[in-house]
């Protein structure tokens, strides 16, 4: 496998990837951790009397607060859209349970009056009714 195209994604993964037997060609996971990590790549420079560039990383404080400010708005977000996707699932699955009395209802009309629909085998698997709670719990547990 080759990790050098990707992004940091398949950087990350390269010494996890080799301790789990993977055969990884081209730069070894050993280099990659090497150069990836700034302070053993510094150490190595500072070592082999290579000069570089101090680093620092600097940010102001508008900087800061805007960060902040996009975080808890993304979280906002996110939790409004967890809240509209529950209501969209209890509202899904209290219809389905109602309109699957409706089918159990209308099925035994139809039978009463013996009528014949031809549709009895698929009338029987829709007419199986899922309580919402118990699909609800079985999602919490999760």
């Amino acid at each position: 496998m080759i990790v050098q195209f990707g992004g940091q994604t398949p950087l990350n993964l390269a010494l996890p990837l080799k301790a789990a037997g993977v055969n990884i060609i081209g730069t070894s996971p050993e280099s990659i951790d090497l150069a990836e990590d700034r302070k053993r790549f510094g150490k190595l420079l500072d070592e082999l009397e290579i000069p570089q560039a101090p680093g620092a990383m600097a940010a102001s404080v508008e900087a800061i607060f805007l960060s902040t400010f996009v975080l808890i708005s993304q979280n906002r977000a996110m939790a409004a859209t967890d809240k509209r996707d529950d209501l969209d699932l209890h509202i899904n699955l209290l219809a389905e349970h109602e309109v699957t009395k409706l089918i159990v209802m209308v099925a035994a009309i139809a039978e009463k009056l013996q009528v014949r629909t031809g549709a009895e085998q698929e009338i029987g698997e829709i007419t199986k009714d899922v309580a919402p709670d118990a699909v609800l719990s079985e999602i919490e547990k999760q």
